[in-house]
């Protein structure tokens, strides 16, 4: 009889042993899957930063393959904006990363999916120095692109102490959209700058801006500015537009 209950109790302990395992089984199956759909945006922000490279590299070489690179390329792009959001404290452990493409995943992230908080924004401020490599800048001022007026002029002054050292056409050309929106003297200045000592291709960024972004008052300054340092806009406009 002992024998029997004995028997009986280890088959009952036995069978709950073996429900238990499976449902931690099933418990940590479930934990890896959230963790690994929590882990999409880094998969694919990785997949856009390779994408962009991949087609700044064809447009150069091979303009068909460029159009295909540029599916590619909106096609991560989709696929990051459809994942979970990261945390700030995500985000800001990859900015504050010793390892350049952790910081470009962060800043893709940021910009794709349109995340704001000033925490991250003091970090991403200090990636537009000329020292930065050049795909983290123009991954920085692409966040700040997203900002609406208010939140960009808190920015304004450090936003134009870059500008003032940037001597990238790449950069310049993705930055103007920002200048123009910048309420700051400072930003006929650069103009000024821009257009009268800058690079052939730096002065043809510029003056596109000037002439159909910017409005009569601020022209009319620039062009002041320019006639100080002895240039004009005509004589500008024939060197940007002269065959190299």
């Amino acid at each position: 009889m002992f024998s029997f209950v004995r028997k009986k109790h280890k088959k009952q302990f036995e069978s709950d042993n073996s429900n238990a395992m499976i449902i931690l089984f099933v418990i940590i199956c479930i934990i890896v899957a959230c963790t690994k759909e929590n882990e999409l945006w880094k998969k694919y922000a990785k997949e856009c930063i390779l994408a962009e490279k991949a087609l700044y590299s064809h447009s150069i070489i091979d303009k068909a393959a460029a159009i295909i690179m540029n599916y590619d390329k909106d096609a991560a792009v989709m696929k990051l904006e459809r994942t979970s959001p990261p945390t700030e404290n995500e985000l800001l452990s990859l900015l504050e990363s010793n390892d350049p493409n952790d910081k470009k995943i962060a800043l893709v992230t940021i910009d794709v999916k349109h995340i704001y908080s000033k925490q991250l924004y003091d970090v991403i401020i200090n990636y537009l120095q000329p020292n930065q490599e050049l795909w983290m800048r123009i991954y920085a001022y692409r966040c700040f692109r997203n900002l609406d007026d208010s939140r960009l002029g808190i920015y304004a002054d450090k936003l134009l102490d870059a500008a003032e050292n940037e001597k990238s056409p790449v950069i310049i050309a993705r930055a103007t959209d920002i200048f123009e929106r910048l309420k700051s003297p400072r930003v006929v200045t650069l103009y000024v700058n821009y257009l009268a000592d800058g690079s052939t291709r730096v002065k043809r960024f510029a003056y596109i801006s000037l002439k159909y972004h910017m409005d009569e008052k601020f022209v009319e300054q620039v062009e002041k500015g320019l006639a100080d340092k002895g240039k004009n806009l005509n004589d500008i406009h024939k060197e940007i537009t002269t065959p190299d």
